[in-house]
């Protein structure tokens, strides 16, 4: 059997019985809030029907003011009403997939934003090293100095990438370079990626380049563009 409730004057429902005995338990329905179902005449508060009457001994305390007396219904049961505040009507959520282009072109600037300056300073280090070694008659042993200074440079960019996708990405979704071409990563709920997934899709994008960047050209194959570190971590990119 179907119910319906009035709240604030405004009719809710209809409602399974097992529905209405949950909102009876936490406080939502009251003794005092007005009900109705089709074997009713007219509306009643819920507190003087036998049947609900004896939820409301557990039921939590008053938090809702009492309503004024609402007409009676007609003799044909009352239409469905879903209010626009509802709270019982599902969210909607749309998330329109940013285009490959847009999505490529994010990560090629934040790649300038973070590999130019490490770029320069490689540069600069080993011209630095270069002339100090210079006079040195053991040329194998300068070369692997080089070799290592230009190693040491490599992994702090990277380290600076983890930290500069991380940070960004568990802000606001979107890095500067993302931010400026319209692009958005998130949760495929729309929420924002916590810590661990950030760090967690840094690391399965370097997966995905592997094989020739196969992991990445999925994104052609599929109407949401979706690639394969997407998939790994669950991720979506979209229109910010």
């Amino acid at each position: 059997m179907d119910w319906y409730y009035a709240i604030n004057n405004q009719r809710n429902g209809p409602v399974s019985e097992e529905t209405l005995q949950n909102l009876i338990s936490t406080g939502v329905v009251q003794k005092s809030t007005l009900v109705w179902c089709e074997t009713m005449q007219n509306w009643a508060e819920a507190g003087t029907i036998p049947e609900l009457a004896p939820l409301f001994q557990e039921a939590p305390p008053a938090q809702l003011k009492p309503l004024s007396p609402l007409p009676s219904l007609p003799s044909l049961p009352p239409q469905q009403s879903f209010p626009a505040s509802n709270p019982f009507q599902p969210a909607q959520t749309s998330m329109e997939p940013a285009g490959i282009l847009a999505r490529f072109a994010g990560v090629f600037v934040d790649g300038l934003i973070i590999g130019v300056p490490f770029q320069v300073l490689q540069i600069i280090i080993t011209v630095i090293a270069a002339l100090m070694l210079g006079d040195s008659e053991d040329g194998t042993t300068g070369a692997i100095i080089l070799q290592l200074v230009g190693g040491l440079v490599q992994l702090l960019s990277i380290v600076a990438a983890l930290i500069y996708e991380v940070h960004f990405l568990t802000k606001s979704g979107s890095t500067p370079g993302r931010s400026l071409c319209g692009v958005k990563i998130v949760n495929v709920d729309g929420s924002l990626l916590t810590t661990g997934q950030a760090i967690g899709r840094y690391f399965a994008k370097i997966l995905s380049s592997l094989i020739c960047c196969i992991g990445f050209f999925m994104a052609f194959f599929n109407d949401e563009h979706i690639t394969l570190h997407d998939q790994l971590c669950n991720t979506r990119v979209i229109k910010k």
